[in-house]
């Protein structure tokens, strides 16, 4: 990490990290190592700021009123998919296959 970026992050106040049980049950079932990357790159979404998420994950497509989704690659094979409350949190909603996504998702937005 270069020190710019390390200054910024710990500049930024962290965000309240909330995994949803699926999440907790999906991360018993990894391989320990696999397990301890997937958390750490959980955890980057503390310190990233909400007004900027969309020029760096994409969106995943949805309804029209529907909340805000965003997808983190968190493993090779594994993406995460998460959202902004607006209460000082990010909810991790589900750890998913990519090509699960796929098929569920008719497309990914930039």
């Amino acid at each position: 990490m270069e020190k710019k970026e390390r200054v910024l992050r710990e500049g930024r106040p962290r965000l309240h990290l909330i995994l949803n049980e699926r999440v907790e049950t999906a991360l018993r079932y990894l391989e320990p190592k696999e397990q301890r990357r997937v958390s750490s790159h959980l955890k980057i979404l503390e310190v990233h700021d909400p007004e900027n998420i969309s020029r760096n994950y994409p969106k995943l497509a949805a309804e029209q009123d529907a909340k805000e989704m965003f997808l983190l690659r968190v493993s090779p094979r594994l993406r995460a998919i998460f959202w902004y409350p607006g209460d000082g949190s990010v909810v991790v909603e589900d750890l998913a296959s990519h090509e699960v996504l796929s098929r569920h998702f008719r497309r990914l937005e930039s």
